[in-house]
């Protein structure tokens, strides 16, 4: 490529719409980021806290309506669809930054998930490449490629990684309408894009799973557009090499959902096995590149399983609320209905709702298949399936809000009723209504929560990460129970007691089986050897709860007993197995009582 080429390939991109919607919203979150610093103290408090979203959700509605003004001379009310998704994104940016602008710690802070995301974040930070956050040797279990990009954003800022869990939603809630809007222009024109972005980005919003939404908001558009080709595009080797790029990040940033493809192909093959097969070249190519351009992540894991183990924990995390389908109790009332019925109407009739309906046809399949296998003691993790159901209804509702305002100009029904209406102008401010309202209200939901609150609490366990950082803990091992420390600092962990967070390939209940085995010997002579020859890991540090007699060091763990929850257990170690001076060395800190092993 010669130097003149070169130079307009690279302002044809700088031209792009998404480049310049990204830099100018990337100035406006920047501005509230100043903004927020000469904010008085007590504005972070509840009263201020209310008051002040009210005010934000009022202004971007009015500074819409001054951005988008009806033109006088045509009387067409022409919507400016790039100001107004750059207006979005900064708009979602700056209630998010003022809720969450007083903690370094996103919703929910280190609770649940968050623990090991955290912890996944850490441990990649220090080690610069995708790894499991709890054992050593291990590979990165859950999809990587968000909790990658975070760290390796903390490691060019020197950011603390525990802080990236909120760095990265504040990231998510600025760059994800963006990448959303122009994702739905390869499919429809800007005003539907639109529209389908900024009521899935209002009504669907999930801050404490934005890996989640990423991969759940980005799979509809792109199989739509790439293994459906709705537009009927003639594919050449570039396009089907962006499609396999494009389609492998989605798949290692959240891959449950692609689950839904082969049984949506396993519907369409019973369905119409002529069109099927036209397309069956195109759909392997497809799958094909993703499957190489995402093997980065799945090799490792498989390789793991084929020489190490397999005992899966994760899908048996199900409680009693899960056996419910949630949308029998919201959808006769929830506006969604609309797109269910316009699914059902235009099925026969529209190739779009044949598609939407179909991926949703799959995601009850699979719902069901999950169901079976519950009832024959083999549970699959579907619950987390279900939502993106009403991600398939919220574009099917937009569609036919947009074709129903359509007809309606088309056909002049209301001009010929004698109602003085600017159909183009009431359509957008009924949408942009819903949206604030809509917004505002997640924002207050979200500031008066439990797991909002958690968030402005301090958990920096500055005390546990000092005894920690005296120890040569860098590429160690512990048994202990401060394994929340996991989050802060890059140490590896024996056990972790939560068997649902665990890696497959760590073997959950055979550590628990070894552990006990430890307890019940009879000297620290057998207890080194078991340490050290152990099928697992070393253990370089026992760091565990000393009981009140001070003769016992304890363990708490938990056990998987589906389907009935967990069970809770305790492992005694006598102090007296780790005293021997051959084989441990016994360290003090801060009334803390760690040994550490003797090699």
């Amino acid at each position: 490529m010669d130097k003149e080429k070169l130079r307009n390939s690279v302002k044809s991109v700088l031209k792009s719409d998404f480049i310049q919607e990204l830099f100018f919203s990337s100035i406006g979150c920047l501005f509230f980021i100043g903004l927020y610093k000469f904010f008085p103290k007590q504005y972070w408090n509840a009263i201020y806290r209310t008051t002040f979203l009210l005010i934000l959700t009022l202004s971007f509605f009015l500074i819409f309506l001054v951005l988008n003004q009806v033109n006088s001379k045509n009387n067409f009310y022409s919507v400016n669809y790039k100001r107004t998704i750059i207006l979005f994104s900064i708009f979602n940016f700056a209630a998010y930054l003022f809720l969450f602008y007083n903690t370094h710690w996103g919703y929910n802070a280190l609770k649940g998930d968050n623990f090991y995301r955290t912890a996944y974040i850490t441990k990649m930070y220090y080690s610069g490449i995708p790894q499991d956050f709890a054992y050593k040797g291990l590979s990165a279990y859950y999809a990587p490629f968000y909790w990658y990009c975070l760290a390796l954003i903390a490691i060019i800022f020197h950011i603390a990684p525990y802080k990236m869990v909120r760095i990265g939603m504040l990231i998510t809630v600025y760059i994800l309408p963006i990448i959303l809007f122009e994702f739905w222009k390869k499919i429809y024109d800007q005003k539907l894009a639109l529209i389908i972005t900024i009521i899935s980005s209002s009504f669907l919003v999930n801050i404490y799973d934005p890996d989640h939404m990423i991969g759940g908001f980005l799979i509809l558009p792109y199989f739509m557009y790439y293994y459906e080709n709705i537009k009927e595009i003639k594919y050449d080797k570039s396009d089907y090499f962006i499609a396999g790029i494009i389609g492998s990040i989605i798949f290692c940033t959240y891959f449950l959902y692609f689950l839904l493809i082969p049984i949506y192909y396993l519907i369409s093959l019973i369905q119409n096995p002529r069109e099927f097969k036209n397309n069956l070249k195109r759909i392997l190519i497809i799958t094909c590149l993703l499957i190489l351009f995402s093997c980065w992540f799945w090799i490792p894991i498989l390789r793991d399983i084929l020489f190490i183990g397999f005992e899966s924990h994760q899908n048996r995390f199900i409680w009693s609320t899960m056996f419910t389908y949630p949308l029998l109790n919201i959808i006769m009332v929830s506006p969604w209905i609309i797109g269910l019925v316009y699914i059902i109407h235009k099925y026969n009739l529209s190739r779009e709702m044949k598609i939407l309906g179909n991926f949703l046809l799959s995601v009850h399949i699979l719902f069901l298949i999950g169901f079976i296998g519950l009832m024959i003691n083999f549970p699959i993790m579907h619950i987390r399936i279900i939502s993106i159901s009403g991600y398939i209804l919220v574009i099917s509702t937009c569609i036919a809000y947009v074709r129903f305002f359509y007809y309606l100009a088309e056909n002049n029904i209301l001009k010929s009723n004698k109602i003085k209406i600017n159909l183009y102008q009431f359509e957008i401010f009924f949408v942009i209504s819903i949206m604030t309202v809509q917004c505002y209200s997640h924002w207050h939901f979200i500031s008066v929560t439990p797991s909002y609150q958690l968030a402005l609490k301090r958990q920096s366990m500055r005390e546990i990460r000092d005894i920690f950082e005296e120890l040569d803990y860098e590429d160690k091992v512990f048994l202990t129970s401060e394994w929340r420390i996991a989050a802060f600092l890059p140490i590896y962990l024996f056990l972790l007691p939560n068997p649902y967070f665990a890696h497959p390939s760590a073997l959950h209940n055979e550590r628990v089986k070894f552990l006990i085995k430890l307890s019940e010997c009879n000297s620290s002579k057998e207890v080194y050897k078991k340490i050290v020859n152990n099928k697992f890991d070393r253990i370089d540090y026992i760091f565990l709860t000393l009981k009140e007699n001070s003769t016992k060091l304890v363990f708490a763990f938990e056990i998987d007993n589906y389907p009935e929850g967990r069970d809770f257990h305790d492992i005694e170690f006598k102090i007296e197995l780790f005293e021997d001076e051959k084989y441990f060395e016994r360290i003090e800190i801060n009334d803390a009582l760690i040994f550490r092993t003797k090699y």
